[in-house]
């Protein structure tokens, strides 16, 4: 293929991973590696690496917005970042000896869960009870906080669960190493079903914490010579340039909208992970 030619799918692609992962506060690592692998023809340990790369991008892109929009809790999001930063090397380090196929199987479930867990008990335009009280240790670290709605309306959130939503970051962090991606999926799932976060802070949280999580794995990769200038040029502005897009998108569409989105491309990808891991 000609190189120039070559470049400019790999744009194109960056683009639409980049709205995508914004929009679902999933980074697009997730959605970059299938691509890159699959219609590329890229060896995957080049395309793991580069999806790290796209989720920082990503991160960095859509968190422009989300700030102006004040969406992100930047106390909650460096409170399980701390636990998402010291899985994510690990993660990367395990990848070289655990089989990929399992992995592949294992994160598929995963995803598989996500998505029923994000549309269990949801209609259109249903609204979240904020009734429930916080943890003593969200008070004290002060997490709770308010958003606006889309029709305008402030609302003051309460936090719970920290501990857990604690734990299940270290678990994204190593899912981020092993995978080449910002594991958004499961810090928006802690976020949003165990810690009680409106859905679209949530997913501006997890955006903020992606790129933290990939700047802490994405160097075992580079150690390893699998980051490359053909690839990682080209996708850095196409995934800026997309998440910028889909964050200002996602500040606009209605929640149902939102949420179902996320549950149609966890459960697409999930499918072809799986399919992935067994053959």
């Amino acid at each position: 293929m000609i190189i120039s030619i070559f470049i400019i799918l790999v744009f194109l692609i960056a683009l639409g991973t980049g709205f995508i992962g914004s929009m679902t506060g999933l980074g697009g690592g997730i959605f970059l590696t299938p691509f890159l692998v699959i219609l590329m023809g890229i060896d995957p340990h080049y395309a793991l690496a580069t999806s790290l790369i796209a989720v920082i991008c990503t991160s960095s892109g859509a968190s422009v917005t989300f700030l102006k929009e004040k969406l992100v809790n930047f106390r909650i999001g460096l409170f399980l970042e701390t636990a998402a930063i010291i899985g994510a090397p690990l993660g990367a380090l395990i990848a070289v000896d655990m089989p990929k196929k399992l992995i592949l199987i294992l994160f598929a479930l995963l995803l598989l869960y996500s998505a029923y867990a994000n549309i269990k008990g949801t209609r259109s335009g249903q609204r979240r009870d904020f009734s429930f009280e916080s943890d003593p240790l969200a008070l004290k670290l002060n997490l709770p906080d308010l958003y606006t709605t889309s029709w305008g309306e402030v609302i003051t959130y309460p936090v719970r669960k920290i501990k857990i939503g604690w734990t299940l970051m270290f678990g994204a962090g190593i899912l981020s190493g092993v995978l080449g991606i910002g594991s958004g999926s499961l810090k928006v799932l802690a976020m949003d079903k165990m810690m009680g976060l409106p859905y679209k802070v949530s997913t501006a949280t997890s955006n903020f914490m992606i790129g933290l999580t990939a700047m802490a794995s994405v160097s075992v990769y580079w150690q390893e010579g699998f980051l490359i200038p053909e690839l990682v040029i080209p996708v850095i502005p196409g995934v800026l340039a997309g998440s910028y897009m889909g964050a200002k998108s996602v500040t606009k569409i209605p929640i149902h909208k939102v949420r179902w989105l996320f549950t149609i491309v966890m459960t697409i990808f999930s499918l072809q992970l799986f399919a992935k891991g067994i053959f």
